[in-house]
């Protein structure tokens, strides 16, 4: 699932959902991904921080609604575009066979 977080430079790859006390961890394996970004030098930031808006209750809905389950879910945050200057790079990235 992928948000806009305005106020950073770097992708933010969230690592739980939150709802008022509670937090759900993502079972996502969050090291292939941080794998596939470095080798693209793509910058980011782990982040415990989803935000308290829709991004957060989203990610934290659908983390409750996989615990059951072998189906892994990540949020990333991507800045806008002009604080980003590797979104062609990204872009590219994900366009790879």
């Amino acid at each position: 699932m992928f948000g806009q977080k305005p106020l950073t430079k770097k992708l933010s790859i969230e690592l739980i959902g939150k709802q008022k006390d509670k937090t759900i961890e993502t079972t996502f394996c969050v090291e292939k991904l941080t794998k596939v970004l470095e080798e693209n030098q793509i910058d980011y930031r782990l982040s415990e921080n989803p935000g308290t808006s829709y991004c957060n209750f989203v990610y934290y809905n659908v983390l409750k609604r996989l615990e059951e389950s072998d189906t892994k879910a990540i949020f990333i945050h991507i800045p806008y575009k002009n604080n980003f200057v590797q979104m062609e790079d990204l872009t590219k990235m994900f366009n790879q066979e």
